[in-house]
């Protein structure tokens, strides 16, 4: 009861999109009073906690803007529209949900439930995948009939590790690197290169802020301060949160050189696509290279 009241705790405050309607459905499933008391005390602890530190920050506001309302930014994308991920992630939340209500004593369903989270509000194939392998888990566990088909199971692994040994090429691979901060970090050949490039570019320009998904790797490298632009995501600043990046730009675009990813599908990628429109209309492109457009914004 305390662990469990403790993880509904800490998901209400880190995943609110879903967290209470989750936190909701596990109590409505438990009937003995005395379980929910405990449940709902040990539940309180976190959220007290949080609350009481929100107050003397001062900073409630900020995290109702950033954590609730920045979520209805990710309604105007692509990434909360009718999808397979989208379908498959409901299917599989009411799947476990369906197993928690045939058997209330199996915990494990609960904490598969929990982790469901992570696929809200970015439905996407990876968010997916991880909640997937951790029910496929929790499904085998609790299914001791089905011992017989881990076997499979075990060699599909074997085989995915197998391929994945021999797909390193240890004459084009580098480790350790020589990336500053980063030299345990697996990075191809390619990947130092472009790397590398991409420093050498940035050596040309005065502040230079990087509009796509790879800001902080190349200011942690370069021992630059990191930004509210250095993570452009949609629904990362708030209630119209697009409005808001506008004006940042708007704030810095006089001593400011954007470089716009190339490398990122527009489709997939959470880089916010209105404010790369934004800075393309009102901006004048000075460069283009392999991996950014380069971009400098006047004042009209």
């Amino acid at each position: 009861d305390k662990g469990i009241g403790l993880l509904l705790g800490l998901l209400f405050l880190t995943k609110q999109s879903i967290g209470l309607p989750i936190i909701l459905s596990i109590l409505f499933f438990f009937h003995k009073k005395d379980k929910l008391k405990k449940r709902i005390l040990y539940l309180s602890i976190p959220i007290f906690i949080f609350i009481l530190y929100l107050v003397i920050t001062n900073s409630y506001s900020s995290f109702i803007d950033l954590c609730f309302l920045g979520l209805f930014d990710f309604n105007k994308s692509n990434h909360t529209s009718i999808s397979i991920p989208f379908v498959l992630s409901i299917i599989f939340i009411v799947i476990t949900i369906f197993f928690i209500k045939e058997d209330k004593r199996k915990i494990d369903y609960y904490y598969a439930l929990l982790f469901s989270s992570i696929t809200v509000p970015i439905f996407d194939y990876y968010h997916f995948i991880l909640f997937f392998i951790f029910f496929l888990i929790v499904f085998f566990k609790n299914h001791k009939e089905l011992d017989k088909y881990r076997v499979l199971g075990q060699i599909y692994l074997g085989i995915i590790i197998l391929i994945s040994l021999l797909s390193f090429d240890f004459n084009k691979d580098l480790y350790p690197n020589t990336v500053n901060h980063f030299e345990y970090r697996y990075l191809r050949e390619e990947e130092i290169v472009a790397t590398t490039s991409v420093n050498k570019l940035m050596n040309k320009y005065k502040n230079v802020v990087i509009i796509g998904g790879n800001s902080y790797y190349h200011k942690l490298i370069r021992d630059e301060k990191i930004g509210y632009l250095d993570l452009v995501n949609e629904g990362n600043w708030g209630y119209n949160g697009k409005d808001k990046m506008i004006k940042e730009v708007d704030k810095v675009k006089k001593n400011t050189t954007f470089f716009v990813t190339k490398l990122e599908n527009k489709n997939t990628s959470q880089t916010d696509q209105d404010l790369i429109a934004y800075i393309k209309n009102h901006g004048k492109k000075i460069e283009d290279t392999k991996y950014y457009e380069i971009y400098q914004i006047k004042d009209r």
